[in-house]
């Protein structure tokens, strides 16, 4: 069986029978995070596969340089087979990006709920839609002004959206609102992406859901650090703490963010609610 590290030998063993100078192939990092396929990838360009400034001999320039480009196609196809398994390890490989995303295969599914209710959910390729984004800046943190009916703080952030994802967020808005108004509901709708500012930035909510457990509630959201060297570290809170997590999502960090989709039409007021199942803080 002809392996990926046999095609690495035989370009390296192809360009040294032409004359050049031994090539120095770079190999991908092996403890790549398992954040996303995509946000943690390093590929090799073509010039990268031949050490700078140094003899590159006196063989053919075109030899040198297909070896080169087959040398780098190949260690970005070793280095996408790891990236795809990490991710697919961390419990996180369901979350598509948003250019990922087509928007002809989403659609509502709606399911009877008791009685007389209903249960809309948005899908994609029948599957419920569940996205990620990486390095969105906050630009408000968890408040502790605002409670739910149980006294406790209602836990969420506003982040800033880049223009591909909030398309696909306010494709699914729109569709989630003509589906409820078909549907009887006198709801007022809540729109999902909100523009502020003369230059119409998007931003959205996230929401950090909580179990509750007797007097005490505990967030349900993973909750990360990730430090300057790429490590990343989950953050255990035996309570919810609104202040310290306030402390933790300051205005201008950055975040990867992973959530779901949920529709939602309770007391006069729908709309479409993001819910955050794992959230990466970038440390300074």
């Amino acid at each position: 069986m002809l392996t990926v590290e046999n095609l690495v030998e035989r370009a390296i063993t192809r360009s040294r029978a032409n004359g050049d100078a031994s090539p120095e192939v770079p190999k991908p990092e092996a403890n790549s995070s398992p954040d996303s396929s995509k946000w943690q990838r390093t590929v090799c360009s073509a010039d990268g596969a031949l050490p700078e400034g140094g003899n590159q001999g006196t063989g053919d320039p075109s030899t040198s340089r297909e070896s080169a480009e087959l040398v780098s196609h190949i260690e970005e196809m070793k280095l996408d087979t790891t990236t795809q398994m990490d991710a697919s390890s961390s419990g996180y490989s369901g979350f598509l990006e948003p250019d990922d995303i087509s928007t002809e295969c989403i659609k509502i599914s709606v399911a009877p709920l008791h009685q007389f209710g209903r249960r809309a959910s948005i899908q994609h390729k029948d599957n419920p839609l569940q996205l990620c984004s990486a390095g969105l800046k906050v630009q408000f943190g968890v408040s502790t002004k605002f409670l739910d009916n149980a006294g406790r703080p209602k836990l969420n952030i506003v982040v800033d959206i880049p223009e591909n994802l909030s398309k696909v967020l306010e494709f699914c808005d729109d569709l989630a609102r003509r589906s409820s108004q078909e549907s009887g509901s006198t709801s007022e709708w809540r729109p999902l992406v909100k523009k502020y500012g003369y230059v119409n930035r998007p931003t959205v909510r996230l929401n950090i859901p909580t179990i509750v457990s007797g007097d005490s509630a505990i967030c349900s959201t993973d909750i990360c650090q990730k430090e300057p060297s790429g490590n990343t570290q989950k953050l255990v809170f035996n309570n919810v703490d609104a202040t310290k997590l306030d402390s933790l999502f300051v205005r201008g960090s950055q975040v990867d963010a992973f959530f779901s989709l949920e529709v939602y039409d309770y007391q006069q007021n729908a709309g479409v609610r993001l819910v955050a199942k794992r959230l990466v803080v970038h440390s300074n």
